[in-house]
């Protein structure tokens, strides 16, 4: 499949708007050569700082910035007055946040081929189709072996059979003016990634390949391949609550059978996790932990949990640290204890490794 060249969604809805951004970007992909704002500039949009009736777009970063905050005050001045007038939302001030302008302007790998050399951070070895899906999930494929025909060419982290002779080839190739770009692991994950946003619709669908493929952008990647060892080495039962504004649940511990733990996340991207006494998980460290990826996962691949709305809120845990609060840890220990003395029907989600295998 030829990469066919055509007009990038983004020149339309970006060519001839005048454009402001306020607040800092918490994540850019490399593969830009420049700023937010140069690339909007590359599409011909015109920048400004002033906020009025006269702006057509703007961004709003996830982390604050000068001016970030007069200018939500001043934007939703506007948006009354333009509901007032019953100004059509397509043909009003268009509000995006960065999630929204990533995806406007990614790169389009539609139809790009695929190679890969190397062992890999993201997927142990015996999931690698796991690179395949995410290949598909962004419009591309894969080829099987190293030509003038491929994109390009995916180095993993680790040493893998036909590592060092893929890659030879690859850079004789681009020596001799191939169009063959040699690219790092982590730099595929962020060309692949594919968050949704301005040019998505609500029932635009997200594939668990996909989803897997965002939360390398999110999550860190040690444990988020603990997460997936975890589901991939036996069968596990994750009990849950699931609701519009949290999702939590417990967790057993695979090492040692009397370890339970209560992940929970909510629609703000407020989170934690904690043991039996109600002590942090040792896994926290700032960051999300394993035992919440494994919850998360574990419900998104059994149908039980929407991934674009779970993306939304694990995107907004991002930038925080673990929370202190236990409401959500109580009551999922609660229950787990009434369904231990047989006084409490919650049926657990039961995960199969062949579904993590088989990716």
């Amino acid at each position: 499949m030829a990469k066919k060249e055509t007009q990038h969604p983004a020149d339309k809805f970006l060519s001839n708007k005048r454009i402001a951004f306020f607040g800092v970007f918490s994540y850019w992909p490399w593969y830009h050569g420049g700023g937010p704002e140069t690339v909007a500039e590359r599409h011909g949009a015109t920048l400004t700082s002033i906020v009025n009736d006269e702006l057509d777009i703007v961004v709003f970063a996830e982390k604050r910035g000068p001016g970030r905050s007069q200018a939500k005050l001043k934007v939703a001045a506007i948006q009354r007055k333009e509901q007032a007038k019953n100004v059509a939302l397509n043909d009003g001030l268009q509000v995006l946040d960065e999630v929204m302008y990533r995806e406007l302007v990614r790169r389009d790998v539609t139809g790009c081929k695929f190679h890969f050399c190397g062992t890999f951070d993201c997927c142990p070895p015996e999931m690698d189709t796991l690179l395949l899906q995410m290949v598909e999930h962004a419009g591309g494929v894969v080829g099987n072996k190293v030509d003038e025909t491929l994109d390009y060419l995916v180095e993993g982290n680790k040493r893998g059979k036909g590592k060092t002779a893929a890659l030879r080839e690859g850079k004789e190739l681009t020596s001799n003016g191939s169009k063959l770009r040699i690219i790092s692991e982590s730099s595929f994950l962020e060309l692949v990634r594919v968050e949704g946003g301005a040019n998505s619709s609500a029932t635009d669908e997200i594939t668990f390949a996909g989803f897997v493929s965002n939360l390398h952008g999110i999550a860190d990647e040690k444990k988020l391949q603990k997460a997936l060892k975890m589901l991939q080495k036996e069968s596990m039962e994750l009990y849950s609550n699931v609701t519009d504004s949290h999702v939590s649940g417990v967790v057993r511990s695979q090492t040692n059978a009397e370890s339970i733990y209560a992940p929970w996340i909510d629609v703000k991207g407020t989170y934690g996790c904690t043991t039996s006494d109600l002590s942090d998980c040792m896994g926290l460290q700032g960051k999300i932990c394993k035992h919440l990826l494994v919850l998360i996962m574990g419900l998104v691949q059994a149908g039980n949990l929407d991934p674009k709305r779970t993306l939304e809120w694990l995107s907004s845990a991002g930038s925080r640290r673990p929370a202190k609060e236990g409401e959500y840890a109580v009551e999922a220990f609660l229950q787990y204890k009434g369904v231990i003395a047989g006084e409490i029907d919650w049926r657990p989600t039961e995960t199969v490794p062949e579904d993590f295998f088989a990716l």
